[in-house]
């Protein structure tokens, strides 16, 4: 597990400012240990106007295909503006998960974007938007996305 800067820190007695190399890795100054920033960078927000894909719920409510739209847009927009690369995948931690606002129809997923060896974390985010819920129908149809992406770890 890599520490922040802030908890590595806390394991020394005295403090010297991390080395940050122009790749951009930090290590500590005083052991070596690799670091990551206190906060991850941020990119940017992109966004996908009109996915126009249902999300189908079972008769128990559970959704059948919601990982697999979500998963195809992120990867969709991550090659829009060329931070794809070949092997990469995307991960929705806490599996399909979305927090959804019916009142309002509003959706927020967040996700992990990983390279080739399915260790390294490239990417993390959150990917939000609206739908429109069809109760009679069980769907809720994605209008469109905005996907804020910050640096994995």
């Amino acid at each position: 597990m890599v520490d922040t800067i802030s908890q590595h820190r806390l394991k020394h007695s005295y403090w010297e400012k991390p080395i940050v190399e122009s790749d951009g890795s930090i290590w500590c100054a005083i052991c070596g240990a690799r670091l990551k920033p206190d906060k991850p960078e941020k990119i940017g927000e992109f966004e996908l106007w009109d996915i126009n894909e249902d999300i189908v719920f079972n008769d128990e409510g559970i959704a059948q295909n919601e990982t697999e739209i979500i998963t195809k847009n992120i990867e969709y927009v991550l090659k829009r503006e060329g931070l794809w690369k070949e092997g990469m995948s995307v991960i929705l931690p806490s599996g399909a998960l979305a927090i959804l606002d019916i009142e309002n129809e509003t959706y927020q997923y967040d996700f992990e974007v990983f390279e080739e060896d399915g260790n390294t974390m490239a990417y993390r985010g959150t990917c939000y938007g609206h739908g429109t819920w069809f109760d009679f129908t069980k769907r809720f149809l994605l209008h469109d996305m905005t996907v804020e992406l910050y640096r994995g770890d």
